[in-house]
């Protein structure tokens, strides 16, 4: 009985110490909220699967967001399944600009990387939490510095 209880009582400690603890001094823009317009940053930081960063963006020497997305996160242009039994038709991606909606994938074509700070794909129930319904493809989010 006194074994088990050291065990229990250990298995947290030597659990914790295991653990590692992230260093985030060498992440420039680690996130979003610690990205300030106008900065740029040293090096291109990947900062999430469904955030494009500005140093991704610029690094891919694409000509517009359009084209860096396909370089670098194509997963966000494809169209999702059916939204219902009902409704066969994929549906597609809506494009928002600083919450401002601008269209479909079309919107993000020729619109330049200069000045964009972050690109965001927001999946299709936090849409339509956001913004209602019609969103049943998801939401690219465009974030200008402003």
């Amino acid at each position: 009985m006194l074994r088990r209880l050291l065990v229990l009582g250990l298995a947290p400690v030597v659990l914790g110490a295991c653990a590692t603890t992230g260093n985030t001094a060498n992440n420039e823009f680690e996130s979003s909220s610690t990205y300030r317009p106008g900065d740029m940053p040293s090096r291109v930081v990947r900062v999430g699967r469904n955030l494009v960063s500005a140093s991704e963006l610029v690094g891919t020497q694409a000509a517009d967001i359009h084209q860096a997305l396909i370089l670098i996160r194509p997963e966000f242009l494809r169209g999702r399944g059916a939204a219902s039994i009902n409704m066969r038709e994929k549906t597609a991606v809506a494009v928002y600009f600083d919450n401002v909606r601008a269209g479909g994938l079309e919107a993000l074509r020729g619109f330049p990387l200069q000045g964009v700070e972050a690109v965001e794909f927001i999946s299709a129930a936090n849409a339509t939490t956001r913004w209602g319904t019609n969103h049943s493809g998801g939401v690219i989010l465009v974030r200008t510095m402003r």
